[in-house]
């Protein structure tokens, strides 16, 4: 494998035959006759790649150091053009045995490499690319919707106050944000207000926060949401206000379709059926409002 990355890289470097300065290499002093050794494998690797290696000046010089880590050999290859580095590479050797195999590649990629290392591009850990996209944020886009809707709305039935559940259409205002945060998911915090004027009017608050998914990211996106939060009720059916009046945790669920959904301005449809529980006498007292509304979301 390692002589086939070589064969490519001296293929491409020929095409860019130059003259180049070899510089006496550092760190090759390990045994009385490594520093020409050395040398004579860096030009070597230089002709192999279709230049012409000299020890005159020239404006495109390769410099070579070598560093001992324990057992390994380190070969660091540095090529300058007037002053300037345009490429480097870096191999390292187990052992002797492998010095000329990572000096030839060192040099094939400071020859052949504009941008640095081959052996760090290559070797790159695929962690730090996991680590790069965990730590770039995903922008989320923010609507602010406004919409309106009739509902059905319901109350709880007692024996003894409101002996039959009551069941009466009404009004539905809704306003909120939508935070889109992926092409298929978004976080939703709305508030929706049902009400009804007249002999036993009533006027439902619930104000919730959760998420939706969009089962399509083009234009037309249907989708399904829920949410929980808090809500207070005010219900004129019941002669006492205690069992009229609520305060508590509250529900939703809807689904709907997203016209535009690429826009910045967007057309929603929608279904909704929402449930506030009296925390304040009995979890079993219970309002609940189904409707369906239509809302711009910009």
């Amino acid at each position: 494998m390692n002589k086939i990355l070589f064969s490519i890289l001296s293929l491409v470097a020929f095409s860019f035959a130059a003259n180049i300065q070899i510089v006496a290499p550092t760190g090759a002093d390990f045994s009385p006759d490594a520093p020409n050794m050395v040398s004579t494998i860096i030009r070597s690797a230089v002709s192999q790649a279709g230049h012409t290696p000299t020890e005159k000046e020239e404006s495109i010089k390769l410099t070579t150091n070598l560093m001992t880590m324990g057992s390994s050999i380190i070969v660091v290859c540095e090529q300058t053009k007037k002053g300037v580095i345009v490429g480097s590479g870096k191999q390292k050797a187990a052992s002797i045995d492998d010095l000329d195999i990572a000096i030839e590649q060192a040099v094939a990629s400071a020859l052949g490499s504009k941008t640095g290392s081959q052996e760090a591009s290559a070797s790159q850990p695929q962690e730090k690319e996991a680590e790069e996209d965990y730590l770039e944020k995903t922008p989320a886009r923010k609507y602010t919707s406004v919409g309106f809707g009739f509902a059905y709305w319901h109350n709880w039935k007692d024996k003894e106050h409101n002996p039959s559940r009551d069941f009466e259409s009404a009004y539905a205002l809704r306003l909120g944000y939508i935070w889109e945060n992926s092409s298929s998911t978004a976080l939703v915090l709305q508030s929706y207000t049902v009400f009804n004027i007249g002999d036993d009017s009533h006027v439902q608050e619930v104000l919730t926060i959760g998420g939706r998914y969009l089962f399509n990211t083009g234009s037309i996106a249907p989708y399904l949401g829920a949410g929980f939060g808090f809500g207070i009720q005010a219900d004129g059916h019941f002669d006492r206000f205690k069992e009229g009046f609520a305060f508590g945790f509250a529900g939703d669920v809807d689904a709907g379709v997203i016209f535009f959904q690429k826009s910045s301005l967007q057309l929603e449809l929608g279904l909704r059926y929402n449930i506030l529980w009296d925390g304040l006498t009995s979890f079993s007292h219970n309002f609940g409002a189904a409707s369906a509304f239509i809302a711009i979301n910009f």
